[in-house]
């Protein structure tokens, strides 16, 4: 007779994993194949005689909406319009973007929502493979990026004003003060009258907001080599993604360098050498991104055909 234990085991998590799978994770509980072969065979009679399948998909539950699914086509389109930016600046080709705040912010608010029903897909595959890391990484990265777009607010009419100043103008009355050569103090520029107002608490929260990001990332990529087994692609997504955030933590930590050291940052607008490792570095996270991408939506392309 089939152990019930075996059985409630088997009837309860077979929608969700392969035989090989519940077979690998019932002997490793300490029970006998013989055990795991009699509760499959006792499940598939009682599935007969009810008049239900079970073929990996349980059909009796009624049909919800597929989010991992959804997840993995936000994905690949993200994927899609990252390659043509590429290919774009490759071919030199530049696509004008308003400077309307109204429209720049409903764009802002459109992609946040879509990055949010991404996670919210990992999440899904969180639930469906029983990890309740995978699931508070998730949320930790919803998170994450709400509060960066909350630093991302504070600090643009700040960074619009400060880049007036920054270029040399001044409105006044209207019309812009005219800087007549030799009455131009660098010096002045390095005083109390512009960096503390550049380098001020809003970006000083944005960029503890970033760092917190930053650390969701690593335990999110964390989760997701947790769950390799759960489908295709996922230790690749992660080992991909861990090798993504060092470059980018080294970035971050190189751009708080030269934001704390207001004579260096304007090195950093005048040296070639300086400002090219940005631009090298914001490359290749950039392409590197992209392929981790592409692994990241071939695992919930795969787990969204497993588990939905």
């Amino acid at each position: 007779m089939a152990n019930q234990v075996v059985f409630d085991y088997i009837k309860n998590n077979r929608a969700n994993f392969s035989l090989d799978e519940l077979k690998e994770q019932i002997v490793s509980k300490g029970y006998s194949v013989e055990d795991f072969n009699e509760a499959v065979a006792r499940a598939d009679k009682t599935a007969e005689t009810s008049g239900v399948i079970i073929s990996g998909v349980n059909h009796s539950e009624t049909k919800s909406f597929k989010w991992i699914m959804t997840a993995s086509i936000i994905g690949f389109v993200y994927f899609s319009f990252g390659v043509l930016s590429i290919v774009l600046g490759f071919l030199d080709i530049k696509i004008g973007i308003t400077s309307n705040p109204t429209v720049l912010f409903g764009i802002v608010a459109f992609v946040l929502l879509l990055s949010m029903v991404y996670f919210v897909g990992f999440f899904k595959v969180g639930q469906k493979a029983e990890s309740k890391f995978l699931k508070i990484a998730s949320i930790l990265n919803i998170v994450g990026m709400l509060l960066l777009s909350i630093g991302l607010i504070l600090i643009y009419s700040q960074f619009m004003v400060q880049t007036n100043t920054l270029t040399g103008f001044a409105v006044s009355g209207g019309e812009p003060m005219e800087i007549v050569e030799g009455d131009f103090d660098f010096s002045s520029l390095m005083g109390d009258q512009i960096m503390p107002s550049l380098i001020d608490w809003k970006v000083g929260l944005f960029l503890v907001f970033a760092g917190m990001l930053i650390l969701f990332r690593y335990l999110f990529l964390a989760s997701l080599i947790i769950v390799r087994k759960s489908a295709k692609f996922f230790m690749t997504s992660g080992i991909i993604g861990f090798v993504v955030m060092l470059l980018l933590t080294g970035l971050f930590g190189y751009l708080i360098y030269f934001l704390a050291n207001p004579i260096e940052l304007f090195s950093l607008m005048i040296d070639a050498t300086k400002s090219n490792i940005l631009v090298w570095g914001a490359n290749g996270v950039n392409g590197l991104s992209l392929v981790g991408l592409l692994f990241e939506s071939l695992a919930l392309w795969n787990a969204s055909k497993k588990f939905e």
